[in-house]
């Protein structure tokens, strides 16, 4: 199971999910599009630890995905 929140920054759309782990936490995962071509998603991995909740784990995938548009997009 996963929580999923959708934002927005400049031209890109940012998925931000917490996918829950066996042992009850949870870890973040990003899927950014660009809003003009190429629009094709890219999964982006994230390094880091596990979170223990789905809020925390979005948030950092949500500065993780700020961090890669500021430095690839």
């Amino acid at each position: 199971m996963s929580d999923t929140e959708n934002f927005h920054h400049h031209a890109y759309q940012m998925a931000c999910s917490a996918r829950a782990l066996d042992n009850g936490r949870f870890v973040s995962e990003l899927t950014i599009t660009k809003d003009v071509w190429p629009t094709r998603p890219r999964r982006i991995a994230i390094d880091g630890p596990d979170h223990e909740t789905a809020a925390a784990a979005i948030e950092h995938a949500r500065a993780c995905g700020l961090k890669w548009i500021a430095d690839y997009g």
